[in-house]
């Protein structure tokens, strides 16, 4: 396949497609900006480019939320499922950070402690919080055995609709806080993710990246700051999708 295609309809067709849907350009290093847009130019020709932030678009109200099984014959039932949330530019966006971690983060979260750890219904589950400019969800994962796959739904949703009750305590929330601080920090080492984040901060928030305010704004997360940003969310029924032999929805709805 790698050997058969063909450049120019593979240029062609990027410059199609990010001439419709956008994209972002960033790089990193001591260089000429003048001469990097005049390669890139010539490169893709038909490409526009512009220094600006994109305004978020205003998409229409989704869909409902639709439960979908595809019948595979596999040894396991491979579930996906995903919760309206805000978007990057909530203004809770910190505490949901932190409260990704809480639910969704791999070894300590509430979706591993009560799905795996608790009722080894899985040998992996996790989560966490996926905003853009235009939308938000939270996305969670999973896969079992078709005999545990309906109380697999059924504890994944408890989970998930329970934090709004089940409020995290002070020492949840400083665990998951010790989280993403440490996430931030890995992911920033490489110049390759630095320049990623400074062009995707910039053409989102209007600003130049600053990860001392970043960090300062996870510091700055509180059990009320957890509370007001749970207290606007309505997470509603979830988009869930199911891979496998057995749909464990039919069951998991009655």
């Amino acid at each position: 396949m790698v050997e058969a295609a063909n450049p120019e309809v593979l240029l062609e067709d990027w410059a199609n497609w990010s001439g419709c849907r956008g994209g972002r350009v960033v790089v990193a290093g001591q260089l000429d900006p003048a001469q990097v847009v005049d390669h890139l130019q010539s490169e893709c020709q038909r490409m526009t480019w512009s220094n600006r932030t994109l305004e978020p678009l205003l998409p229409e109200t989704p869909a409902d939320p639709v439960q979908k099984f595809i019948e595979r014959p596999l040894a396991q039932v491979h579930l996906v499922w995903a919760w309206s949330a805000p978007t990057v530019h909530d203004q809770h966006r910190a505490a949901w950070q932190v409260l990704s971690r809480i639910l969704g983060a791999s070894g300590s979260g509430r979706l591993f402690h009560e799905v795996r750890q608790k009722r080894s219904l899985c040998y992996a589950v996790g989560g966490g919080w996926a905003p853009s400019d235009d939308f938000g969800r939270f996305m969670v994962s999973a896969g079992t055995t078709p005999d545990r796959a309906t109380e697999t739904v059924q504890v994944v949703e408890e989970v998930m609709h329970g934090i709004l009750k089940d409020r995290p305590a002070e020492e949840e929330i400083v665990r998951a806080k010790e989280g993403v601080l440490s996430a931030l920090t890995l992911r920033r080492e490489s110049t390759a993710a630095r320049a990623s984040v400074l062009g995707n901060h910039f053409t989102t928030f209007g600003e130049v990246w600053d990860p001392k305010k970043e960090v300062q704004s996870i510091v700055d997360v509180d059990q009320a700051a957890i509370d007001a940003a749970l207290s606007a969310w309505a997470p509603g029924s979830p988009w869930a999708v199911a891979l496998g032999a057995t749909n464990p929805f039919s069951e998991a709805a009655t």
